[in-house]
């Protein structure tokens, strides 16, 4: 489910304690996550004209949180001879991009990478890998997913 902020999540019939969770989740991802750019340019480029801000003092240039994904996974359990299961939420940020035609959406970083993009001209703090390469777009991918479990309990 994606949602532009926790009022639409709400209004959508979920409960607000769970949007707001999953909001709050997925702002903490876009900090630790989002890519940073040197140029307004390369920022724009990866995303789209009028979505990327300069971070802080450092005129650092990284994309608008636009959003956020309440992903949902039912784990079933055999406990006791009896079938169990629990829900688990998790979030992840969205960002706007193009939708290749000529509008806009909303699309999670892991999308983009699976996508081909490789957020070649952001500027990534660890010296030993090159943008672009395999070797970055396979951490990149590993940063990228889902992490912050928010809400687990049973139907």
């Amino acid at each position: 489910m994606f949602f532009e902020n926790p009022n639409a999540c709400i209004w959508a019939g979920v409960a607000p304690p769970v949007c707001q969770a999953g909001y709050r989740a997925a702002y903490r991802q876009h900090v630790r996550v989002a890519p940073i750019y040197r140029e307004l340019a390369d920022c724009e480029a990866d995303f789209t004209p009028g979505e990327c801000f300069a971070a802080d003092v450092s005129r650092l240039w990284s994309p608008w949180l636009s959003g956020f994904a309440i992903i949902t996974q039912v784990q079933l359990t055999s406990i006791g001879g009896g079938p169990d299961s629990q829900v688990r939420l998790s979030s992840e940020p969205l960002y706007r991009g193009a939708d290749h035609q000529g509008g806009t959406r909303l699309i999670s970083l892991r999308e983009k990478l699976r996508n081909g993009e490789h957020f070649d001209k952001a500027f990534i703090r660890h010296r030993l890998l090159q943008a672009g390469s395999t070797a970055a777009d396979q951490r990149l991918a590993r940063t990228f997913e889902p992490q912050r479990l928010f809400y687990v309990s049973k139907p």
